[in-house]
């Protein structure tokens, strides 16, 4: 297999790397700390503590699959701060983990909706109780006497006195743009690249490889068109039936952006035969589907973290208006949420504070722009 296992044991005695990588890495606690705090990318952080070998056949690829990035771009302090900061703290990774407190590594459980990640907003509208309007455009966010106007497209207007954009950066610089030239700049240089994900499913007998682990991560540059794969009927027991086996295939980012663009019917066949000489599939997938995403995952690139910090004081340049997304504290669903709860206390505490001044048309309190029941049942995955 032309890639990285997502497996936890037997790295160190794998001949994955070769004996002088693998030396290199137990080597990494006998390395000086860098003085200074000055952001560097992935890969050179890597390559300084763990040697070029890792940071080629490891990291990048785990960038490239978790981030759909290039670990030469992506900062470290933004992507991965708990490796600086054991730096700083023990001078050595290696000795940081080591000494880390009991409970304080990373959870060994992956979780996801019963019935998909769609359950997440339709559960949220549900509780919302009808205050939730899709399909609504917003073509402009403008200021007026005590909050903002916004434009929708087709409906008219809706008056707020806190506004909150939660889009993608590109969509947010184009509304900020009239409002403040200088935030609207920042988040538009926030590149987003383009990815595909293939979704396969197979009759169990038609595969070959036991399929015992999450997936695979491909090596950025090694001829490949995937960046990686998932086992989703081996992560989760209802992601396919009986018999049968499901494969999500990603295919794009920062690494190969022309790639995410094949139309889908070409892209399929040519996931499902690099899959098939890597997994020994025999014969046509049973089920094929293809997502193209113009735009996926914000990279994280060197200096986001002062980006974040200037954009983080939209509202003091103009009370009432907050941005909030995967492009500010985390890509991950959980980092979402978490961003999404700080962004609602200080709307909270804005409304709270501000007088009650009148405003033209509607008046709800906060407006949000973004896009857009079961119960919240997470499954663990198996490991």
């Amino acid at each position: 297999m032309h890639g990285i296992g997502i497996q936890r044991s037997g790295f160190l005695l794998s001949p994955y790397l070769s004996v002088r990588g693998r030396l290199s890495i137990m080597t990494e606690i006998l390395r000086p700390r860098k003085s200074g705090d000055e952001d560097e990318s992935v890969h050179a952080f890597i390559c300084r503590r763990f040697g070029v070998e890792f940071a080629d056949k490891v990291m990048a690829p785990l960038v490239a699959g978790m981030f759909a990035g290039d670990s030469h771009t992506l900062s470290l302090q933004a992507v991965f701060p708990k490796l600086m900061k054991m730096e700083q703290e023990f001078g050595s990774v290696t000795r940081g983990i080591l000494q880390a407190r009991w409970g304080s590594e990373p959870a060994k459980r992956l979780f996801s909706f019963q019935n998909g990640i769609g359950t997440l907003p339709k559960t949220l509208a549900r509780a919302l109780d009808g205050r939730v309007k899709t399909g609504a455009a917003v073509k402009s966010v403008l200021r007026q006497p005590g909050g903002y106007r916004l434009d929708i497209h087709g409906q008219g207007s809706v008056g707020c006195k806190s506004v909150i954009l939660a889009v993608q950066p590109h969509v947010t610089a184009s509304l900020l743009e009239p409002l403040d030239q200088e935030t609207a700049t920042t988040i538009a240089g926030i590149d987003a690249p383009p990815l595909s994900v293939v979704f396969l499913a197979y009759a169990r007998q038609q595969i070959d490889h036991p399929l015992d682990s999450l997936g695979f991560l491909s090596v950025p540059g090694e001829g490949g068109l995937v960046n990686g794969a998932q086992f989703f009927s081996t992560m989760f027991s209802n992601r396919a039936p009986d018999g049968f086996v499901s494969v999500s295939a990603y295919v794009g980012g920062s690494c190969n952006r022309e790639a995410a663009g094949l139309n889908s019917h070409d892209l399929t066949g040519m996931v499902h035969e690099e899959l098939s000489g890597l997994l020994g599939i025999n014969g046509a997938p049973v089920i094929s589907r293809c997502r193209h995403w113009a735009r996926s995952l914000p990279q994280y690139e060197i200096g986001h973290r002062e980006k974040v910090a200037m954009i983080t004081t939209l509202p003091r340049r103009q009370p009432g208006l907050y941005v909030t997304g995967n492009y500010l504290g985390g890509v991950a669903v959980a980092k979402c949420i978490e961003q999404a709860r700080l962004t609602a206390g200080n709307v909270h505490n804005y409304l709270s504070g501000m007088s009650q001044n009148p405003i033209t048309g509607p008046e709800p309190n906060s407006c949000t722009s973004g896009a857009g029941g079961n119960e919240l049942t997470m499954l663990p995955v198996k490991l």
